[in-house]
């Protein structure tokens, strides 16, 4: 159930993500069964990338965005969880310099969320509106 993770998005990011992805294919003229293929590679790899699935790469393994290194993307403090952007490779993350992988850290339920709002809605619909409310002040 961990791999689903990937495929839920607040609707109004999965439109702008899309839109973004994908207009530039549009515009070069790409045929719509590229763009089938490229959704089931982009619904495959969500899914691999949020499951606790064991699979091995071998030296690719700090190459491509698989689980082990995405993980650390969902660790709840900013400071920590600003990394490992990548959808497919981490190329552009060792550009940016927002790649890391601690090979020795066990990562536990109680390390991912939101650090700053620890009691987050449970509703959907509340969880929708939730990004859109002005924060309190500490």
């Amino acid at each position: 159930m961990y791999g689903l993770n990937g495929l839920m998005k607040h609707p109004l990011h999965q439109f702008i993500e899309t839109l973004a992805g994908v207009s530039p294919l549009l515009l070069m003229g790409v045929s719509q069964d590229v763009l089938s293929l490229l959704i089931v590679a982009v619904v495959l790899q969500l899914l691999l990338q949020h499951s606790n699935v064991a699979y091995f790469t071998g030296p690719l393994k700090y190459l491509l965005a698989i689980n082990a290194i995405h993980r650390f993307h969902h660790l709840k403090t900013a400071e920590e969880g600003d990394v490992n952007f990548g959808l497919f490779t981490t190329l552009t993350d060792f550009c940016l310099g927002t790649v890391f992988y601690d090979r020795k850290r066990a990562i536990g339920s109680n390390d991912l969320g939101i650090g700053d709002q620890p009691i987050y809605p449970v509703s959907y619909l509340k969880q929708l509106i939730q990004p859109f409310r002005r924060q309190k002040a500490n």
